[in-house]
């Protein structure tokens, strides 16, 4: 029996020790795994460490179909709540407990066990490894040893926080109550945690630099968060501050539910299906396609940015939308964020091309501005804009990066490693990007190339597996390429390509694709090929539905787990092709800011004030948190006359699995009181003259005062977004009471 160290006990690391451990001849391999948390998940472990590098009420950016495992589905999970499509990560983090508890034994996990050093030793004529660590268990606290065959280093790409890529001038620490906070985003949870005081002042911008998935995060999280503070029932008198979100590149952020194709009324799936769907694929066999961009493949990359946006008939092109037309003159960076592009529109956050250069206290006559202190962040000449002033507190977005300080020169050295070089710190170019030309053969690396994807590191844990236990037997790793060289080929080719791609990164960034390695479905098709993988497809065909984890498993293993998960991504199909899944929260998203009342022609009580009978010209839809604990997601309505002043105020709230959104009216504490309509998204849908539409049925409740009139909501969209909405009146026998009542537009 061989053993092996394995080095991080996150989603790398766990799934290297269930595939050695079960999918390898029995008694292969003897499997330690080394954790420095107090829990297993790596970064996802937000139990035990709730100030970690990720907010434990964070929405994952992809979907439980690709946030899985093959081997468990999420169905198998005990929670409560349920996870939605898009889990949470505390939800993530019970996932990764439960797959460690049903696949790795006792005992084979060491917990807060952080390793100090590894070293290749020379023993009986065999290479081994030489761990050394500390036993944050043990009182002692002194260093232990172990000896192993193998060693894979699964710590990942997201160690630690990248330091902020801006000179910092005059600006004295945190810790003195006048200063404006500067924080990591892996830092922030809540608001007071951007001011000293813990107060919000009523002054002031929040800078949030950095284009990258993190930089959206933070800053819709500021949003809603600003917005509760404002209209929540313990709402604040304070309105909220702007928020300033500085980028180097386009961004388009994609909504987490976009329509996929062109069907008589707008269907809603998760945006991996038409991301990562094998349907449109032309390449026979579905392969691994990497390489630079190009002209025509960003115009590509811009149009369809563009059709998922905006749709082939946009009635829209206002400011919001200037990111997503930039995507067509420039390679854009893709971001997943659910609210980020109508928090834009409705001004809560103001994005900026360009790169800060140094942020500094801003001061006049050498004074400080006000009782708090306020920066100004100066930009690079071919910035947007030349500065920024009044700065609240400034948030970096810079990523992470990965810690190898464990390992020797030598072994990094071979691996290619270099720290000034975080978005691809090694050289890894073979057996599916866990090793390199000049590593040594007991030694493996998984998560360095393709970052987050569960369904990758399960493939990478296979390789690595495969090929030590030919290894062990004499022989070489099988695999099913009839192209004899074709690994020497392909590696040399993957080499210089990594190599080009670092000269751009220090010489020409702009130039370098957002995901240099991003055909996740070429690269999970392809790698189970090689490695003989079992398919699971369940009535589809080999190029139906979409690449994920439950597709392709380990012959022999049980199927019932992947099973379960294909059989939900089709039902999720089905009822959203014949029941309109997701249109709820697709319309609920697209309300999001302000709207005007364009037309009204019969006297409609909800927009009526009941008491002076004032008519409501305008209505703003503006996010807080669920009050009810059961919601998924919330509205405060404001109906205001011409004049400005409210005249009505309901409260929307969205719930995903029953695909249905209830009004209830507000009572002046923002309070909901009695639920007006239930409006029900699985009936009949309907064509407007350039847009698909999707109507929604309001139903009476107990509490309705006004059960013999129900609302017919029809949403307009264009792309994702709706672009106008309608209310129309319909007795309680069915037919319709009037025209129109109303239509909301921009």
């Amino acid at each position: 029996m061989k053993s092996v160290a394995i080095i991080g006990a996150g989603p790398a690391g766990l799934v290297a020790a269930k595939i050695l451990l079960h999918s390898c001849p029995k008694d292969t391999f003897r499997v330690s795994v080394y954790e420095q948390g107090k829990s297993v998940g790596g970064l996802w472990a937000v139990a035990s460490h709730p100030a970690g590098l990720i907010n434990a009420d964070m929405n994952t950016n992809l979907s439980q179909f690709t946030v899985c495992f093959s081997d468990l589905a999420w169905e198998s999970l005990e929670l409560q709540p349920a996870a939605n499509i898009f889990p949470k990560a505390w939800q993530v983090n019970r996932y990764l407990e439960h797959y460690a508890r049903k696949f790795i034994p006792e005992g084979v996990v060491a917990l807060q066990s952080y390793v100090n050093n590894v070293e290749q030793i020379k023993a009986d004529e065999k290479s081994q490894w030489r761990v050394t660590y500390m036993d944050g268990n043990s009182k002692s606290k002194k260093e232990n040893v172990a000896i192993f065959d193998y060693l894979i280093v699964a710590s990942g790409l997201f160690n630690k926080p990248q330091p902020p890529t801006f000179n910092l001038h005059n600006i004295t620490t945190r810790h003195n109550a006048n200063q404006v906070s500067i924080l990591h985003s892996s830092q922030y949870r809540k608001l007071s945690d951007l001011f000293t005081t813990g107060i919000q002042p009523s002054t002031g911008k929040i800078l949030v630099v950095g284009g990258s998935h993190s930089g959206v995060e933070v800053a819709a999280a500021i949003a809603l968060q600003m917005s509760d503070a404002r209209y929540s029932p313990t709402r604040s008198a304070t309105e909220p501050l702007e928020i300033i979100h500085v980028m180097p590149y386009p961004l388009v952020s994609l909504p987490n539910f976009v329509q996929s194709g062109k069907p008589s009324w707008p269907t809603f799936l998760p945006l991996e299906w038409m991301l990562y769907g094998l349907s449109h694929r032309s390449d026979d066999p579905i392969s691994w396609v990497y390489g630079h961009t190009t002209p025509e493949s960003t115009r590509h990359l811009g149009d369809l940015l563009i059709n998922i946006m905006e749709g082939e008939t946009s009635k829209q092109d206002d400011s919001a939308d200037k990111n997503s037309r930039a995507a067509g003159a420039a390679s854009p960076y893709v971001a997943v964020g659910e609210s980020y592009v109508e928090d834009v529109r409705s001004g809560a956050i103001r994005p900026i091309l360009g790169r800060v250069l140094s942020i500094e206290a801003q001061t006049e006559n050498n004074y400080q501005v006000s009782v708090f202190y306020l920066l100004r962040a100066t930009m690079t000449g071919d910035s947007e804009v030349g500065e920024i002033r009044d700065i609240a507190a400034v948030i970096y977005a810079t990523g992470f990066e990965p810690t190898l300080d464990f390992m020797p020169e030598a072994p990094k050295n071979a691996v290619g490693y270099d720290a000034s070089c975080p978005r691809l710190p090694l050289l890894l170019n073979r057996n599916c990007s866990t090793s390199s030309d000049a590593a040594p053969e007991s030694l493996a690396l998984m998560g360095f190339n393709y970052g987050s994807f569960w369904g990758v590191l399960e493939m990478e844990a296979r390789a690595i597996a495969r090929k030590w236990t030919s290894e062990i037997a004499g022989k070489s790793p099988t695999t099913s390429d009839p192209t004899p060289g074709r690994d020497e080929i392909h590696s040399s080719k993957l080499y210089i390509f990594m190599n080009e791609i670092r000269s751009l990164l220090r010489e020409d960034p702009s130039s370098v694709p957002q995901n240099f390695f991003g055909d996740y479905a070429g690269l999970m098709e392809q790698t189970a090929r090689e490695l003989d993988l079992q398919r699971v497809d369940l009535g589809w065909g080999e190029r139906e539905g979409m690449a994920c984890p439950a597709r392709y498993i380990d012959p022999g293993c049980d199927r019932l787990e992947a099973e379960k998960t294909i059989q939900k991504l089709q039902k999720l199909l089905d009822t959203s092709t014949n029941q309109r899944a997701f249109a709820a929260r697709a319309a609920f998203r697209g309300l999001h800011g302000n709207w005007t009342i364009n037309r009204l022609e019969r006297s409609c009580s909800s927009i009526r004030d009941t008491q002076s009978s004032e008519l409501a010209r305008t209505i703003s839809f503006h996010p807080r948190f669920s009050t009810d604990g059961i919601s998924d997601l919330e509205y405060f309505v404001i109906m205001k006359a011409e004049d400005g002043h409210p005249v009505r105020s309901f409260v929307y709230r969205m719930c995903e699995t029953l695909n249905n959104i209830g009004i209830w009216n507000a009572g002046e504490n923002g309070v909901a009181n009695t639920q007006v309509y239930e409006l029900g998204f699985a009936s009949a849908t309907s064509d407007a003259e350039d847009c698909l539409s999707v109507v929604a049925k309001g139903a009476a409740t107990s509490e309705t005062r006004e059960a013999n009139t129900m609302p017919i909501y029809t949403f307009c969209f264009a792309g994702v977004h709706v672009v106008e909405f309608a209310i129309e009146r319909y007795s309680e026998g069915g037919s319709v009471a009037g025209d129109i009542n109303v239509f909301f537009t921009r």
